[in-house]
């Protein structure tokens, strides 16, 4: 190897890097919202909070794509994909109250369902983190899951 970075320095790099540039989208998202738009997020705690595992959760799945992709044009097509499919699903796209039961039941296996839920919550009711801890609870489950398979899989492609 040309240096003496291990493995495991690299993917955790890799995955602070992605997990920052989430929390810098969505930091921007927020702030252009509040000052041009007068969107009140609600308990800022509560937001910052949802946006942090969020991020965290966009972070593993990048990673675990990256772990199962086999080039680089293969994870960015199936991150694309996944990303747009996932959001459309979790409510991003298409407002999770109108969807039909069933749609709605699918929708809450999807982290972007908890999220979204969550900051509607804070917003529309001014609820304090209290309100969102399900979701909350929801989203960390779904890192720690995410987080777990990724690391497998990137501890199998390294060792063989």
């Amino acid at each position: 190897t040309a240096t003496p970075t291990g493995p495991w320095t690299i993917v955790a790099g890799e995955g602070v890097g992605r997990y920052l540039i989430a929390v810098l989208q969505a930091g921007y998202i927020v702030a252009v919202t509040a000052i041009a738009f007068s969107v009140d997020w609600g308990d800022p705690l509560a937001a910052a909070v949802l946006v942090a595992l969020f991020a965290l959760v966009s972070a593993a799945a990048a990673l675990l794509v990256g772990a199962l992709a086999r080039t680089p044009e293969q994870a960015s097509s199936m991150g694309i994909f996944l990303g747009l499919a996932l959001g459309a699903l979790g409510g991003c796209m298409i407002p999770y109250q109108t969807m039909p039961d069933a749609m709605q039941s699918i929708a809450r296996v999807v982290p972007h369902s908890w999220a979204l839920l969550g900051l509607q919550d804070l917003i529309r009711t001014g609820a304090g983190i209290e309100a969102v801890l399900p979701n909350i609870a929801v989203l960390v489950g779904f890192s720690v899951v995410l987080l777990a398979l990724a690391a497998w899989r990137f501890r199998k492609a390294i060792t063989g």
